[in-house]
């Protein structure tokens, strides 16, 4: 005698796919690791072209009559040598602006409001790192 399934093949069928189906939707519900995102900002420094360049270097007279030739060349000398330090201690003061930018959020990244906050605190940072430079820069030129 030969027994039949109490179910009809295309329910068997059914099944296997709606299985497959729940497996597949449950798949897509894993979590993952929530990752750190680092960009990297390079701030570019522009120095003025004002101090890019020195007094030039007085060129010794072939012959001194008097002292006071030795002195005022002496003088030149000195004044052009200052312009340069100055113009060399501005550069530096721009170059050391610094700058503070949010720790590490490794912790905050977790949601998009987390990410969202992040990314507005850097870009505040940002722009008050671009403030403090310009007035560096103006203190700097009004020299």
């Amino acid at each position: 005698m030969k027994t039949t399934s109490p179910w009809p093949i295309c329910f068997k069928t059914v099944a296997g796919f709606t299985f497959v189906l729940l497996v597949l939707s449950l798949m897509g519900c894993q979590t993952t690791k929530p990752t750190t995102v680092v960009k990297i900002v390079e701030r570019k420094i522009e120095v003025p072209r004002s101090l890019l360049t020195c007094s030039d270097e007085p060129v010794a007279g072939t012959v001194w009559v008097t002292q006071r030739e030795v002195a005022r060349f002496i003088n030149k000398f000195a004044e052009a040598g200052d312009d340069c330090r100055i113009k060399l201690a501005a550069v530096k003061k721009l170059v050391d602006v610094q700058c503070d930018f949010p720790p590490d959020p490794s912790n905050k990244l977790t949601d998009r409001k987390g990410v969202e906050a992040y990314v507005k605190e850097v870009s505040d940072a940002n722009r008050a790192c671009q403030i403090k430079m310009e007035s560096v820069k103006k203190m700097v030129t009004s020299k």
